[in-house]
C-alpha cells in the first residue's frame, strides 16, 4: 500500500531520515526507536505535512494526487481539539472535513466516541476533558470514515492501564483491514498489536521483520541472574530487576555467557530492541 525509496529529510544541517525505503502492505505495523531516531518525521512526510514524501513515497490505490490523503487519518503527538466545542461537535466537525457524507456523520461521530469509552462524555466541552480523554478524542477521529491508512503518534500516552487495553483491542479488530502504523517507545504496545516491527535508530531502518526476529536478535544473550551473581561488564546491561521467591533477580542482556549459562532464558522483543540499541545481537 505503500512504498518509500530514498527518503530523506534534514533540519538545518542535520538529518532526521537518511535514504530510507520501506515496502509497507496490509498488516499493523509498529515504529519502535529512541527519541530523536526520526519516527514523527517519518509519520508527517507520510501525511504531507512535510513536502520531502512527495518525490520519495508512493501510495497504491490513491486515484488522484490527494487520494491517499482522503484514505489516511493521523493522530499526532499532540491532538489539537477545540476547547469549547463538545467531543461531540469535534468529531463531527472532523467527520466535515474529511468530507464524509451528511447523512452518517453523526452516527459515525457516536460510534467512534463509544469505540473508545467516550459516549458519556459525548456533550461536554473538551476543556473539561482530562488529557487522557482528549487522547481518546484523537485515536475516535481516527478511526472515523474507515480510513485505509491510520497513522498513530505515541497513541497511548497518558491512557490508564484499561484504555490501553481498549486501544489494544481496537486495533485488533476485524475491521481494521488496511494498513496501520503505530510510532511508540512502549514496547508492551507493540507485542500486544502488531504484525510487523520496523525500528529506527538514528534516521536509518535498524531492524525491519517480524516480532519473533525481533526477538531472535537477543538469542543468547539473555539471562535472569540472582542479583547477588551478577558481575557487571562492559558488555552487559541490566534490563530489569524483579523479585523471586524474595530473592532479587536481574534479566541481563550480555555477551558473557559462561558465568551464567545455567541462567539462559527465551528472548522477548524488548530484549531484542534493547540488544538493537546497545549495538551487540546475536548475529553479530
Amino acid at each position: 500500500m505503500i512504498k518509500i525509496e530514498n527518503l530523506t529529510k534534514s533540519f538545518r544541517l542535520r538529518k532526521v531520515l537518511e535514504n530510507l525505503s520501506l515496502d509497507l502492505g496490509i498488516g499493523v505495523y509498529g515504529l519502535l526507536g529512541p527519541n530523536g531516531s526520526g519516527k514523527t518525521t517519518l509519520l508527517r512526510c507520510l501525511t504531507g505535512i512535510y513536502p520531502e514524501g512527495a518525490k520519495s513515497i508512493t501510495f497504491a490505490r490513491a486515484a488522484d494526487a490527494d487520494g491517499h490523503q482522503q484514505q489516511m487519518s493521523y493522530l499526532p503527538q499532540t491532538f489539537g481539539a477545540i476547547d469549547n466545542l463538545t467531543a461531540f461537535e469535534m468529531l463531527c466537525l472532523i467527520c466535515h472535513l474529511k468530507k464524509l457524507p451528511k447523512n452518517v456523520i453523526a452516527e459515525e461521530a457516536m460510534e467512534a466516541l463509544q469505540a473508545v469509552n467516550l459516549e458519556d462524555r459525548a456533550h461536554d466541552q473538551v476543556r473539561k476533558l482530562s488529557g487522557g480523554m482528549v487522547r481518546r478524542l484523537g485515536i475516535a477521529q481516527a478511526l472515523m470514515g474507515n480510513p485505509l491508512i491510520r497513522l498513530f503518534d505515541e497513541p497511548t500516552a497518558g491512557l490508564d492501564p484499561e484504555e490501553r487495553l481498549r486501544f489494544k483491542r481496537l486495533m485488533q479488530s476485524p475491521s481494521n483491514k488496511g494498513l496501520t502504523i503505530i510510532s511508540t517507545h512502549i514496547v508492551e504496545d507493540i507485542e500486544a498489536t502488531c504484525d510487523h516491527v520496523i525500528v529506527l535508530i538514528e534516521g536509518k531502518i535498524a531492524f525491519q521483520g517480524t516480532q519473533e526476529e525481533l526477538s531472535g536478535l537477543a538469542s543468547d544473550l539473555v539471562y535472569n541472574i540472582p542479583q547477588h551473581e551478577y558481575v557487571e561488564t562492559e558488555d552487559s546491561f541490566i534490563i530489569k530487576e524483579f523479585d523471586v521467591d524474595n530473592i532479587r533477580h536481574v534479566r541481563v542482556l550480555t555477551k558473557e555467557k559462561d558465568s551464567c549459562r545455567k541462567y539462559g532464558v527465551s528472548p522477548n522483543i524488548e530484549d531484542g530492541y534493547i540488544s538493537l540499541l546497545k549495538g551487540f545481537t546475536s548475529a553479530g
